[in-house]
């Protein structure tokens, strides 16, 4: 089951999947599996509850200290000759996608963005961006009544409510 915007996966023996794989085997030559994402595994010291994170609040926190990249549409702005991808809007992850629960992008946020000072966020400035962004409409993931079916639905996972 694929949670991006995009068609169902191909196959392992596909091609192209092999060739992605043989681009981030050379890619990743003398990296360690530790360097490859320093904020995984770190997460959150505290989480906040959901109801009191405030997204007017994550409006305020991500115009001040996210906006210089992503824009106000979220939609990200050229800097040179990169761009950074959408944060919520029709290209942007749908709304299975791991980055659609709170504090999972919480947690990216908090240890490495934004990008001229991963780190600087504190962990309530992480989550009040986040519960703005995921306060904000995306793609709709197909599947997404095939979730959750075992296991319960965390309560991060604000797409799923509505």
């Amino acid at each position: 089951m694929n949670h991006e915007n995009a068609a169902p996966d191909p196959p392992p023996d596909a091609p192209e999947v092999r060739a992605v794989a043989a681009y981030l085997r050379w890619l990743s030559e003398g990296i360690s599996k530790e360097q490859t994402r320093a904020w995984r595994g770190k997460g959150l010291a505290q989480q906040l509850p959901l109801d009191k994170l405030d997204p007017k609040r994550g409006r305020s926190l991500y115009l001040a200290k996210c906006s210089n990249c992503h824009g106000l549409t979220g939609r990200g702005l050229w800097i040179g000759g990169l761009k950074p991808g959408p944060l919520w809007g029709p290209k942007s992850w749908n709304d299975g996608a791991g980055a659609a629960r709170t504090y999972t992008l919480a947690g990216l946020f908090r240890h490495s963005m934004p990008y001229t000072a991963p780190g600087s966020l504190t962990d309530e400035e992480a989550q009040q961006i986040a519960a703005y962004i995921t306060s904000q409409p995306r793609p709709s993931f197909a599947a997404k009544s095939l979730d959750f079916l075992v296991e319960p639905r965390p309560p991060d996972a604000v797409y799923y409510g509505r």
